[in-house]
C-alpha cells in the first residue's frame, strides 16, 4: 500500500524557487562561495537516488515526486549520473528538473564510454584526465554551471578502489609505482587522486564556488590489498568538502548475505575509513540490499543499517541517500534495491526515515567565506629599452652581474626585488677570462614574430660547476603561491647526444646543501637515442628524488619559441602542488610537499642554462611573476 501523503518541507536552498538563473537574495554570487554545511545538532540529512534508471540518468522532477510521496519525505538532494559518452557537457536539463522539484542536484561525472564494466576505460581514461585532453570540455561544462547559477553537489568517477568501473585504480596502474609520478606511491590510486584534482583546479580556476566536492570511495575495496585503499585515492581536504561512500548488503540472490550486515561491515572495514584522516563531514553516499534473499530478510537488514547510521562508535553521520532500483542480472534473476520492493519493506522503511534526525531541509549553506585575493602582477619585462646588463661586479663578486634599468614598456624595475630579494642578478661560475658563460641582451625576432629585446645566454664549456642563471637571491618573504612564465628559445647544437641532461629552472629551500631541504627542478634529458624529453622533479639532493615525472609525449621546441609556466603551491602536506607547463600543455602536476623541514626558499633560478652536454645557447623574453595564476 503506497502512501498517499505528500510532506512538503519548504526548502531553504540557496538558489530554489524556480527560474532558469537560479539566483535569488540568498546567494552570493561573485568570489564568495557556496558550500553544503553539515547540520547542526545529530542531525542528519535525507537524499536518495530515485530511480533515474539503469544509465542513472533519465531524470525527471515526476520521479523525484513519485518517491517522496511513497515514503512521506522530502529529499534534501536528488543523486544522478553525468555519463561522459552522452558527452562531457553540464546536464542542464536535468539539473534544472531537480531544482524544480526543490532538491539539490548531485551529480555524479563518470567518464566511461559505456556502461561495460570490469574491463579498462581507454577513451576517458584518468592519464588523458590529467594530461588535459578534455580540458575544453570541462572548461565549458564549468562556464555553463557559473552561468546557470544553481548550487550543486558532485562527485567524481565513485568507487575507484572497486575492480568494477573501467576508471578504477586496478585498471590504471593498480599498486604498481614507475609508471606515473611518485615512485613511493601506487600508480593507481594516484592517478585517480590527480585527475579529480586536475578536474577541481579548472572549476577552481572558472571561479565556479557553488560546488560542494565529495570524493565518493566503496567501503570494501575490491582487491582488499594495500595499495588499494581509499586513503591512496583521497585528493585531500583542500580539494574535498564532504567524504562519502557506498556500503551495500548482498546485491544478488547468489551473493552471501552472511558478513554483509551494514553493522558487521562497518565495524570490519573502520581501519580504511580511519586512515583518510580527515575531519570532513561523512555522507552514506549508497547503500541497499536486495529482496528475497534465501539466507536473509531486507526489512531487518534495513533496521541493522539505521540503528548503525544513528547509533555507532565509528563514524558521525551527517547525511544518508540510499540507493533505489531493481535491474536484470545476466542470469536472469533481479536485483531488487528498491525500497519499496515489498510492502514489508516498504513500511519498515517509512518508520525507519520517520526518526526525527533524519532532515530534509538544508539551510547550512555555508556563503560566509571572505572573498578571494585575485592574483597579483609582481613583476613583468620583456628586457626592452631602459634595461641593461652593468659588467661590473655584483657586490664585487666577480661570479655575478646585475640587470639594471627599468622597462620602458612594463614599468618594472630591474633587479628583481619581489619577497625582499633585492640582491638578484645572473650568475657567473667562469674562468678567469669570463669566457665560459656569457649573457647579453640581444634584439632578435620573438615568439611573435616581430623584433624584440631577449636575454640571451650561453655555456661553451664546462669548468666544474659552470652555470648562467638569473637568481632571486636572499628570499626574505614566503608565499602560499608564485606563478612563472616566460618565453624562451633553445638551441639543439649539443641537445641530441644520448643521455644528456640539461637544466632551465629551479629552486631550493635553505639547507638543501645540507640534504635538509628540498629543490624543485625542471630538466632536459635525452635518451639513449639522443631524443630529447621533459623530466620534472623534486628532491633534497640530486642523487635521492622524493618525486620525479617524466614526458615524452610533449616535443622539446628546437631553435623555436615556446611558452613555460612554473607554479607551485607552498606547503609540507598533501595540499602541496607543484606543476609545470609547456605551450599551454601540462608536462607535469605533482601534488604534495614543495619544501621539507620547513624550510623557507633560499633562491630562485629563475632561468637557468646548466647541463653535461655543451655548447649551449638559449633566449628568454617576456617575463613574468604572479603570486597566483592568473586568469
Amino acid at each position: 500500500m503506497k502512501l498517499l501523503i505528500f510532506i512538503l518541507i519548504s526548502l531553504f536552498l540557496v538558489g530554489c524557487g524556480g527560474g532558469s538563473s537560479g539566483k535569488s537574495n540568498s546567494f552570493h554570487s561573485g568570489m564568495e562561495e557556496t558550500k553544503l554545511l553539515p547540520p547542526d545538532d545529530d542531525k542528519i540529512y535525507f537524499g536518495a537516488f530515485p530511480d533515474f534508471g539503469g544509465s542513472e540518468d533519465q531524470v525527471t522532477s515526476q520521479k523525484i515526486r513519485d518517491f517522496e510521496t511513497i515514503f512521506g519525505k522530502k529529499i534534501v538532494w536528488a543523486y544522478f549520473s553525468q555519463n561522459w559518452f552522452n558527452g562531457i557537457k553540464y546536464p542542464k536539463e536535468h539539473i534544472h528538473a531537480i531544482h524544480d522539484a526543490k532538491s539539490i542536484p548531485f551529480v555524479r561525472l563518470m567518464p566511461r564510454s559505456d556502461e561495460t564494466q570490469g574491463v579498462a576505460e581507454d577513451y576517458f581514461s584518468l592519464q588523458k584526465i590529467i594530461d588535459g585532453d578534455f580540458d575544453t570540455e570541462l572548461t565549458e561544462w564549468a562556464k555553463d554551471a557559473k552561468e546557470d547559477n544553481i548550487p550543486l553537489l558532485i562527485d567524481f568517477a565513485v568507487e575507484a578502489n572497486g575492480d568494477w568501473f573501467g576508471y578504477s585504480g586496478v585498471f590504471n596502474g593498480a599498486g604498481k609505482t614507475d609508471g606515473y609520478g611518485d615512485p613511493n606511491y601506487p600508480d593507481g590510486p594516484e592517478r585517480y587522486r590527480d585527475a579529480y584534482r586536475h578536474i577541481i583546479d579548472i572549476f577552481k580556476k572558472e571561479k565556479v564556488n557553488h560546488i560542494t566536492w565529495f570524493y565518493h570511495f566503496n567501503y570494501t575495496s575490491f582487491p582488499n590489498a594495500q595499495w588499494n585503499q581509499p586513503k591512496y585515492y583521497y585528493p585531500g581536504d583542500n580539494y574535498i568538502d564532504w567524504i562519502g561512500f557506498s556500503l551495500y548488503g548482498a546485491q544478488t540472490l547468489d551473493e552471501e548475505w552472511d558478513g554483509l550486515e551494514f553493522s558487521t561491515q562497518l565495524e570490519n572495514y573502520i581501519d580504511s575509513y580511519k586512515e583518510i584522516n580527515s575531519t570532513k563531514p561523512v555522507a552514506l553516499l549508497e547503500f541497499g540490499v536486495t529482496d528475497y534473499h534465501q539466507d536473509g530478510n531486507k526489512s531487518i537488514w534495513l533496521e541493522d543499517a539505521f540503528q548503525t547510521i544513528l547509533d555507532n562508535p565509528y563514524i558521525k553521520f551527517s547525511a544518508i541517500s540510499p540507493w533505489h532500483e531493481n535491474w536484470e542480472n545476466e542470469d536472469g534473476t533481479m536485483s531488487t534495491i528498491r525500497l519499496d520492493s515489498s510492502l514489508e519493506t516498504q513500511k519498515t522503511f517509512i518508520d525507519l526515515i520517520k526518526n526525527e534526525r533524519f532532515i530534509s531541509t538544508a539551510e547550512t549553506f555555508d556563503s560566509s567565506i571572505a572573498p578571494s585575493v585575485e592574483p597579483k602582477l609582481l613583476f613583468k619585462s620583456g628586457f626592452e629599452n631602459g634595461v641593461y646588463i652593468d659588467n661590473t661586479a655584483y657586490l664585487d663578486n666577480e661570479d655575478y652581474r646585475y640587470i639594471k634599468g627599468t622597462d620602458n614598456e612594463t614599468g618594472f624595475s630591474w633587479p628583481i626585488d619581489i619577497f625582499g630579494a633585492n640582491e638578484s642578478a645572473l650568475h657567473y661560475v667562469d674562468d678567469d677570462n669570463h669566457q665560459a658563460v656569457h649573457s647579453e641582451i640581444q634584439t632578435v625576432i620573438g615568439h611573435n614574430g616581430k623584433y624584440t629585446k631577449a636575454l640571451y645566454s650561453t655555456e661553451n664549456y664546462d669548468i666544474g660547476v659552470t652555470q648562467c642563471p638569473y637568481e632571486i637571491l636572499n628570499v626574505q618573504e614566503g608565499r602560499k603561491d608564485l606563478y612563472i612564465k616566460y618565453w624562451i628559445k633553445i638551441d639543439g647544437t649539443s641537445l641530441f647526444q644520448p643521455n644528456m641532461w640539461r637544466a632551465i629552472f629551479e629552486y631550493k629551500t635553505k639547507d638543501y646543501a645540507k640534504n635538509n631541504g628540498f629543490r624543485l627542478i625542471a630538466y632536459i634529458y635525452t635518451d639513449e637515442n639522443g631524443v630529447p624529453y621533459w623530466h620534472w622533479q623534486g628532491d633534497q639532493n640530486p642523487e635521492n628524488p622524493i618525486w620525479e615525472i617524466d614526458n615524452k609525449t610533449i616535443p622539446v621546441p628546437i631553435n623555436k619559441w615556446f611558452l613555460t609556466e612554473f607554479y607551485w603551491h607552498w606547503s609540507e602536506g598533501d595540499d602541496g602542488r607543484a606543476l609545470w607547463k609547456i605551450d599551454g600543455k601540462v608536462v607535469g602536476d605533482h601534488h604534495g610537499p614543495t619544501t621539507r623541514n620547513s624550510k623557507p626558499i633560499d633562491f630562485i633560478m629563475l632561468t637557468q642554462i646548466y647541463g653535461d652536454a655543451n655548447p649551449k645557447y638559449q633566449w628568454i623574453d617576456d617575463i613574468e611573476i604572479w603570486d597566483g595564476i592568473p586568469e
